[in-house]
């Protein structure tokens, strides 16, 4: 006769797949070697982005935000999990430091820890079971992460020419561009004249051949932006973050970055290129913001 304990064993084997083949003594003995059980409230933070990991978890009820920080930006929300689902177990994998951040996204979120230490006192049957039912859950989640990447891919090909097509013909459309999300988009040969990219997110980005004269980047994201052989002049970065940028070949007559943040940017020319905010700078900002080549 199933017992009440059986029950709640048998539904926890359902819904958490990392256990799946695991008969109820075998989970009871996963219970047991737990190292903890978190009961956490609303916002409570559950590990941070670069802090060690050598711990994984599973949501026995309520549900975890995980996100990762985008600097001045705040941050971005990669997933929201719920009941049954694990996460933290790259942990148990490399040991690297934490690439997101977990919290919890509502009260009464309990979670249970297992650390590796732990996993080291179960039998060598069941630690196999374990890593087997592991690898199953990363390939899927592998399989489901290619996918989503090509897809990504496409969508982010068809819209970089969808920006070039009406650029090139609409120029009021340069106009509505302020605050676009347009990151690792290539924008090779676009007329970008007089475009308003201020507060756009164009980390990533490529701009080769374009022309972007009089175009207005104030307040943009350009983290790791490469501009290569582009007309630049009388563009306006005042606040941008160009932080770790590259301008190859680029015409920066009259162009202003006053307050922008320029650590590790890259401003090549033909006599060799210098690295902007960390030795030497390349040009000197004036107050109005123009280059001052003393």
């Amino acid at each position: 006769m199933e017992t009440p304990q059986d029950s709640l064993l048998e539904k926890f084997r359902d819904q958490v797949e990392l256990f799946s083949s695991f008969s109820n003594e075998e989970i009871l003995t996963v219970l047991k070697m737990s190292s903890d059980k978190l009961r956490l409230s609303l916002g409570d933070v559950i590990f941070r982005e670069g802090t060690p990991a050598n711990k994984m978890y599973v949501i026995l009820s309520g549900s975890v935000r995980i996100t990762r920080s985008l600097g001045l930006d705040g941050e971005e929300e990669l997933a929201v999990l719920n009941h049954g689902q694990i996460f933290g177990e790259m942990g148990l994998i490399d040991a690297a430091p934490r690439s997101a951040r977990a919290t919890s996204a509502q009260d009464g979120t309990i979670l249970l820890t297992l650390s590796e230490n732990s996993l080291k006192e179960l039998s060598s049957e069941l630690i196999y079971k374990f890593y087997k039912n592991f690898s199953s859950l990363l390939a899927r989640r592998l399989r489901a992460a290619n996918d989503q990447t090509t897809r990504l891919a496409a969508s982010e090909r068809l819209l970089t020419t969808q920006v070039r097509r009406l650029t090139a013909s609409d120029s009021a459309f340069r106009e509505r561009l302020r605050g676009a999300d347009l990151r690792d988009a290539d924008l090779t040969g676009a007329d970008l004249r007089k475009t308003d990219f201020r507060g756009a997110l164009l980390m990533g980005g490529k701009f080769r051949n374009a022309n972007l004269r009089d175009t207005s980047f104030r307040g943009a994201d350009l983290n790791g932006v490469q501009f290569t052989d582009v007309d630049m002049r009388g563009s306006d970065f005042t606040g941008a973050d160009l932080r770790g940028a590259v301008f190859r070949g680029t015409n920066l007559d009259m162009t202003k970055f006053s307050e922008a943040q320029i650590a590790e940017m890259k401003v090549s020319s033909e006599i060799g290129e210098e690295v902007v905010g960390v030795h030497k700078p390349a040009f000197e900002m004036s107050v109005d913001g123009e280059p001052d080549e003393s």
